[in-house]
């Protein structure tokens, strides 16, 4: 026995449009991603695109990365996905972003070698 599709009211979601989309980008605050526990726009070695200029460090903040005499690693590269919000912290929405590490692991050039003492050279301890 096949049922008839009810015309009541329900509280079920539609599957069916109610409004036609719109091309600005989605707000919904309750789809906003987790954030990496890395991600700290108020660091300097960080870049972020962020909604308006809310931002720590002013409007899209780039990471300033003369920091890193011997270059730089990228941590985490979150890009831009269609204008989605990324990541939302302190009430601001960021839209992408980009952490760094200074590479201390490219040393151009390393410290010289220390000069070796001779055990003669060492002063002498007397013990009273």
């Amino acid at each position: 026995v096949s049922k008839k599709p009810s015309t009541l009211p329900s509280s079920a979601p539609s599957v069916i449009p109610t409004s036609k989309p719109s091309s600005s980008p989605s707000w919904n605050h309750s789809i906003v991603p987790s954030v990496s526990h890395i991600f700290d726009p108020s660091s300097t070695l960080v870049s972020y695109t962020d909604s308006g200029s809310c931002g720590p460090r002013g409007d899209d903040a780039q990471a300033d990365l003369t920091q890193c005499p011997d270059g730089h690693i990228v941590l985490e590269d979150v890009p831009n996905n269609n204008w989605e919000i990324v990541a939302e912290i302190a009430g601001c929405y960021y839209l992408s972003y980009t952490v760094y590490e200074c590479d201390i692991n490219n040393i151009s050039d390393p410290p010289s070698a220390l000069p070796s003492m001779k055990p003669s050279a060492l002063p002498s301890v007397s013990m009273v």
